[in-house]
């Protein structure tokens, strides 16, 4: 990590005061005074490098785990690449985009969320487009565009299936004991903000779980207890964990049933 230009010139002074020449030759306090100020342009100068290589490194870095082959990143990061309505050069598995600049190659590019899993020696592409939040299923010419700029760059052998849906349907009850200085309508208005945080910020293709979702209905200020009865995916019941089939949930209010009662000893 670059070290800030004060810590080069403490560094560089603590340097000067070790050597007898220097030290009875520069003795003036003066900021002003001219061997100071050479001092702190090679502290600027130095400065300036080590930002520069950490750069690099993390630059360095970031290519590298992009090149991996094989891997389920690789696949990701090229389904995140893809571009509707463009052709891939010949020989290539990466657009040309001379031209274009960071903001408009980010526009362009359709799939917002991707995750890969494997399963029965298929790689199975996930994505959605969208917003945090407020994810959504590509469209049928959108798949169908991924799906075979997919198949032109993916490793030869492998098999391999990209999908996108509509996020199930989450819906949950609990029962919620609360504070008696709070009232029932708040609790549940706070409840269920809580419920929809949690489902609405999970990582795409993320792990829901229902002790987490309890977790976080605890957090939330004036609740005592808080038990969950039911949780549901779509049609499906949620025992202990759940991975969506589409790698997102859809939840609104209305999903979200609480039964709130006042805690009392």
């Amino acid at each position: 990590m670059a070290r800030t230009t004060e810590q080069i010139m403490q560094q560089l002074l603590a340097a000067k005061e070790q050597d007898e020449t220097l030290r009875e030759r520069l003795t003036s306090t003066s900021k002003t005074a001219i061997w100071r100020l050479l001092l702190y342009i090679c502290a600027f100068c130095a400065h300036s490098v080590e930002v520069l290589m950490d750069a690099f490194k993390a630059d360095v870095r970031e290519t590298v785990e992009k090149l991996r082959p094989h891997s389920a990143r690789w696949y990701q990061e090229k389904a995140r690449q893809f571009i509707m309505n463009k052709t891939l050069p010949e020989g290539s598995d990466t657009y040309d985009t001379t031209g274009m600049t960071d903001d408009q190659i980010a526009q362009a590019q359709v799939v917002k969320y991707a995750a890969v899993v494997e399963k029965d020696g298929e790689v199975i592409v996930k994505a959605a487009k969208g917003d945090e939040g407020a994810r959504q299923p590509l469209d049928s010419d959108e798949l169908t565009a991924l799906t075979g700029y997919m198949n032109e760059v993916k490793d030869a052998g492998v098999r391999l299936l990209v999908i996108s849906g509509e996020g199930a349907a989450f819906a949950c009850t609990l029962t919620v004991f609360y504070d008696p200085a709070m009232t029932a309508e708040a609790i549940t208005a706070a409840v269920r903000a809580a419920v929809k945080g949690y489902v609405t910020t999970l990582p795409f293709n993320g792990l829901y779980t229902n002790m987490s979702l309890i977790d976080a209905v605890q957090a939330v200020d004036g609740v005592k207890i808080a038990e969950l009865m039911t949780a549901t995916a779509g049609e499906a019941v949620i025992s202990v964990q759940d991975v969506p089939q589409y790698g997102y949930y859809n939840i609104t209010d209305d999903d979200i049933t609480v039964n709130a009662q006042p805690y009392a000893q």
